[in-house]
């Protein structure tokens, strides 16, 4: 649930690849057909609708001291229902302009199993390890368990394509080359404060910019491409409170690589059919995430409760499928399923003596979802 990443990571601990780069997760991508170098005509421009589902199960462990075993304390999952509302436009060949308004239906976490703390008075720290389990309600009653609903952070996308294998009028080359640049306003508030109600918002607190490259060809049927990004996340201020290291909350930078291929199963030119399928693998690096604690754990001692904590670095690698089919030239449906793996990395730390409490390997996560794009031709 760190943060509907690959996409959101505020105040969650592992749906990143669901929130985070939700411009590129929440809705399919734009460029299916094209080996994610796509932009429409020139003066013209596409409007895209795209829900997206996921759920995280996750476990979590903890040790009494560095010289005991790692144990089970803990296991969740979380899962989230929203929706991509995408425009964009072409002012002139190969350079497009988007804006992206994602909406949250819903974001819930939903405890197994889960330890009370026990405090150690050797290691003088407190560890779920050995500890006694929580009854029903007292898991129900955990803050993590608290809904995220409404309008997230809103996104304003640019693409240049300076050549490419046909489309773009004297700029022809054996490639297709895109380059893009993305920025992420806080609109949606942050996740880790809450509302009145009890519920939480499902912004990332932060601005935010994405920097990126696309490289694909066609061979035939066939257009294999390589995509690189990074995410920046700018850091804010929680009632006035920095984080740990002083500079603010932040939901932490983000690195994905991912390659693939488009590949053309269906093409009448006359009609103006086609079937797309896009096969892809993807590694992200998910920086820390500097949040509060009692958000990532079943329980927290009231000491710690609120305060700032860190969620360390991690990767996510995995891979996906996502079919087009257009019945006619102005649209395209999209269906699209992604699985990550998440390596074991720390949910809450304090300070180095307090919570040691971290993934466990064998984590993941499932993404879905659908969609229809409409061309203005």
């Amino acid at each position: 649930m760190s943060s509907p990443s690959k996409t959101s990571r505020a105040g969650c601990t592992l749906t990143a690849p669901v929130l985070l780069v939700a411009a590129t997760l929440l809705v399919p991508s734009a460029a299916t057909a094209a080996g994610g170098t796509y932009t429409p005509p020139m003066l013209r421009g596409d409007l895209s609708i795209g829900y997206q589902g996921g759920t995280s199960l996750v476990q979590l462990e903890d040790r009494s001291d560095e010289d005991s075993a790692w144990t089970e304390v803990a296991s969740y999952s979380e899962q989230s229902h929203s929706m991509m509302i995408s425009g964009s436009f072409t002012p002139y060949h190969g350079i497009s302009v988007s804006l992206d308004l994602p909406i949250l239906f819903h974001r819930q976490l939903s405890w197994a199993s889960g330890n009370a703390f026990d405090y150690d008075p050797v290691t003088e720290r407190a560890t779920l390890a050995g500890a006694d389990a929580l009854d029903a309600l007292a898991l129900e009653a955990s803050p993590a368990t608290l809904r995220r609903f409404g309008f997230g952070d809103m996104g304003l996308n640019f693409r240049i394509v300076p050549f490419a294998q046909e489309g773009l009028p004297n700029r022809q080359a054996p490639i297709n080359m895109a380059f893009d640049i993305g920025f992420r306003f806080p609109s949606g508030k942050n996740g880790i404060e809450t509302r009145e109600d009890g519920s939480g918002h499902p912004g990332l607190g932060g601005p935010g910019i994405t920097v990126g490259t696309t490289a694909s060809r066609s061979f035939g049927a066939v257009e294999p491409y390589l995509s690189i990004h990074f995410s920046h996340n700018g850091p804010y201020l929680l009632d006035g409170e920095e984080s740990v290291d002083g500079e603010g909350h932040s939901a932490g930078d983000a690195f994905r690589l991912r390659a693939g291929s488009s590949i053309t199963a269906l093409y009448d030119a006359e009609k103006g059919r086609a079937v797309h399928l896009d096969v892809r693998l993807e590694a992200t690096y998910l920086g820390p995430e500097h949040t509060v604690s009692g958000l990532q754990l079943p329980t927290t001692l009231p000491e710690t409760q609120g305060k700032p904590a860190v969620i360390s670095e991690h990767v996510e690698v995995g891979g996906g499928l996502e079919l087009s089919i257009s019945p006619r030239p102005q649209i395209e449906i999209h269906m699209n399923f992604d699985a990550d793996w998440i390596s074991p990395h720390s949910v809450e730390r304090v300070s180095t003596n307090a919570y040691s409490v971290r993934t466990r390997n064998g984590s993941f996560q499932l993404t879905w979802g659908a969609g229809v794009r409409i061309h203005f031709l």
